[in-house]
């Protein structure tokens, strides 16, 4: 008889974790296809796991948020055209967002927004703002990703219309990342534009 596993927190079982898998709130995680009869409830969906990194997008989302104070060079990626090659190198979230939360804490910013984001098991402080290289890996996967995000009874990342996510990749003093989902490309916005945030976690194992 075949036995369904159930993943734990352990290293040797996180390492088997593959994008639509969902990390539940004990922190283990289970197959899509088996959440409903887990007993469990979901945090996120695994979108990357690779060196030791398990990464994990949240349920909800923020809208409405700015990037961060405008005119702060904050030396994240001062990223040159074309942004789309550039870009898929900025793969760190964590740490952008760590430099963005010290300009400013508040909700209203990507950082602030995402560090206050809280759900059983991953209390606030554990979330970050994606990186555009992570934000190009869960394009990569939306399909993937939306169909766990529909199994928990999340709000799906928009596939498609006129909608845009910022990213914690920098232009330059004036202007960060944002992923317009109609045009399905990066494009450089101002600071000050008020757009979607989605809020991504990483467990190191």
């Amino acid at each position: 008889m075949r036995r369904r596993m159930l993943y734990t927190q352990e290293g040797a079982s996180y390492s088997e974790a593959v994008v639509g898998d969902i990390l539940c709130t004990d922190l283990t995680i289970v197959k899509n296809a088996d959440y409903s009869t887990s007993g469990k409830t979901g945090i996120g969906v695994v979108f990357s796991n690779a060196s030791g990194k398990l990464k994990v997008v949240g349920l909800s989302q923020g809208s409405s948020k700015y990037w961060a104070p405008a005119g702060t060079d904050t030396s994240i990626a001062n990223i040159a055209a074309p942004i789309a090659t550039n870009i898929v190198n900025d793969l760190d979230g964590r740490a952008n967002t760590t430099i963005l939360y010290a300009l400013s804490t508040n909700v209203n910013y990507i950082a602030g927004y995402c560090r206050a984001y809280s759900v059983t098991g991953a209390p606030a402080g554990t979330w970050n703002a994606p990186a555009g290289g992570e934000w190009v890996i869960i394009m990569a996967n939306l399909a993937t990703i939306n169909s766990g995000i529909s199994t928990c009874s999340g709000t799906q990342i928009y596939p498609g219309g006129y909608n845009y996510y910022w990213v914690s990749s920098e232009t330059d003093a004036n202007n960060a990342i944002a992923y317009g989902t109609n045009e399905a490309a990066f494009a450089s916005y101002s600071k000050e534009a008020q757009l979607d945030i989605r809020p991504i976690m990483e467990i190191t194992y």
